[in-house]
């Protein structure tokens, strides 16, 4: 029995490790993006949109009442690791509500720092350039200099972030600032940003005569709504609005 131990250990030290991996990608990836996969973090995600609870919290409470039934029926013998997983997971994502409030605490250090974790890992696939929208385009711009990485950077304008003066003034400071270093416009989609920041950046496009980047129709509910706002599909009313009069001819 003795000899079991630090074998039972390592199985649960092994399984933690597995679970913290997991619920990074569930909170990081699956929550803020609305991915509604299948299981329970998929139906706390849809949820979520309808009752006053986070989907960690529903994650947490449907878990539960999974785990109860579990043991009503198959007896309290019928997984200790499955019930040890559960909790574990439920409470873990619980945490990183309280303690990782995503980027509402990044600061350009940390986006700096995170930006090289990320290169390091694009080189270990052998992968040496990439193309990036971020907010916050100095640290990343930075990182990626500071490492010998090929980025081309764009911009993510939204309804609550970055403006179009800050998107022309980007286009006018890095492109030439660096050889590994371009920047294009772009703003992030067309159900995050008004008509007016939309016009605003089919204006900088004509002045700079440069393309323009984006998330375009990426869903069925995004174009639906579109639909419903201006009588069309995303790709058409940007068009309208000149956002591709610029495209890059081969």
């Amino acid at each position: 029995m003795k000899n079991l131990v630090p074998k039972r250990v390592m199985e649960y030290i092994v399984i933690t490790f597995a679970v913290i991996l997991m619920d990074v990608g569930i909170y990081v990836f699956k929550f803020p993006n609305n991915f509604s996969f299948g299981g329970v973090s998929g139906m706390a995600v849809v949820f979520s949109h309808f009752i006053p609870m986070t989907s960690a919290q529903i994650n947490l409470v449907i878990n539960l009442i999974l785990l109860v039934i579990g043991f009503m029926i198959l007896g309290k013998d019928f997984g200790m690791k499955t019930a040890y997983v559960t909790v574990v997971s439920s409470l873990l994502l619980n945490v990183f509500e309280k303690v990782f409030p995503m980027e509402a605490k990044l600061n350009d250090d940390l986006i700096y720092a995170f930006s090289k974790i990320a290169i390091m890992e694009y080189l270990t696939s052998g992968i040496t350039s990439n193309f990036d929208m971020y907010i916050s385009p100095n640290p990343v711009i930075q990182a990626s200099i500071d490492c010998g990485f090929r980025t081309v950077m764009t911009g993510g304008l939204n309804n609550f972030t970055q403006t179009v003066e800050e998107i022309d003034e980007c286009y006018k400071k890095y492109n030439g600032y660096n050889p590994l270093i371009s920047y294009e416009l772009g703003f992030h989609a067309e159900y995050t940003c008004s008509r007016e920041l939309l016009e605003g950046m089919a204006s900088i496009a004509k002045k700079h005569q440069a393309p323009v980047f984006c998330h375009n129709s990426e869903t069925k509910k995004e174009v639906k709504e579109c639909l419903d706002r201006y009588g069309t599909t995303p790709t058409v009313f940007l068009d309208r609005l000149g956002i591709f009069n610029n495209l890059i001819e081969n």
